[in-house]
């Protein structure tokens, strides 16, 4: 598929994306259920893609930007202990003598999950409405017109420059650091993509994302997997001279080399498909 681009006021794409996702954000109001943590995730970080477009419209949205940042790092939090209990109770019943010692691993992350929630109900308490207040102003003050695939263009570059720098190290198997740095910069740049596709600025990716999604999802389950490795040491009943916790832990290694396969296999199709963006917004002869 072409990939195309339409150009637009970025402040009208900003205010129509937020005004979006404030709907999204209003109806997820049972927090205790991990896809409605998941809504709130997704639609947080695209709230602060919004107010980082009328930043570069010269407004002040910085507040705005980083309330819905800190929002969306509250829930990921929690969204990883989820993921942390769903990786345990996957495992269960696979190895003999194994199910004692996954049922006290999931005892001790379900109490760290209590006090992680009521961090997230505070903070949605006291910040969601900023984020509101924010957006009124923004999309209300007065402002000059601003291209919105211009304004994008150099942010977009930025967060290609930062997937190919930290790739090459990210293929190693063993580079966990690598990989989890990877993932956010894959995030990043999903997120600006999916953006500029919001607001009609950018079509004919959704095979990109698509793969951009899968590499992403990958590495994350890569990254939660090395997590579950490092809380089953860290836990003072699971010394690692146990034999169960030994067979648990090697569980875990081989869960984690089949997605490092899966990515190695997938991530050479994202690179072909970023190069394709690149020619795309590099016939506009934008001056960056």
């Amino acid at each position: 598929m072409k990939i195309i681009l339409t150009n637009g006021d970025a402040r009208t794409d900003a205010k129509t994306i937020a005004q979006k996702q404030i709907e999204i954000i209003r109806k997820c109001t049972n927090i205790y259920l991990p896809d409605t943590l998941h809504d709130l995730r997704v639609s947080l970080r695209r709230l602060r893609n919004a107010f980082m477009l009328f930043d570069k419209c010269y407004l002040d949205s910085k507040k705005g930007e980083k309330t819905a940042y800190s929002l969306a790092k509250e829930v990921q939090r929690l969204r990883d202990i989820d993921v942390q209990i769903e990786i345990f109770k996957s495992l269960k019943g696979r190895e003999e003598g194994l199910d004692f010692l996954l049922d006290s691993i999931i005892d001790k992350i379900e109490s760290e999950r209590l006090l992680e929630l009521k961090d997230v109900e505070w903070a949605f308490r006291y910040d969601f409405q900023r984020i509101v207040d924010k957006l009124t102003y923004c999309s209300t003050t007065n402002y000059a017109s601003y291209s919105t695939l211009e304004i994008s263009y150099p942010f977009l570059k930025e967060r290609i420059s930062v997937f190919r720098e930290r790739l090459p190290l990210a293929k190693l198997e063993v580079a966990s650091c690598a990989q989890h740095k990877l993932r956010i910069s894959i995030k990043h740049l999903r997120y600006t993509l999916e953006t500029l596709q919001e607001c009609g600025r950018l079509s004919g990716i959704e095979s990109l994302l698509k793969c951009a999604k899968k590499v992403q999802d990958y590495l994350g389950e890569i990254h939660d997997l090395d997590v579950a490795m490092v809380r089953l040491k860290n836990l003072s009943f699971s010394n690692m001279k146990n034999k169960n916790a030994k067979k648990l832990f090697f569980l875990l290694r081989e869960e984690r080399r089949k997605r490092y396969f899966m990515f190695e296999s997938k991530v050479n199709d994202l690179e072909k498909g970023i190069e394709k963006i690149e020619y795309a917004f590099e016939d506009l002869n934008f001056k960056v």
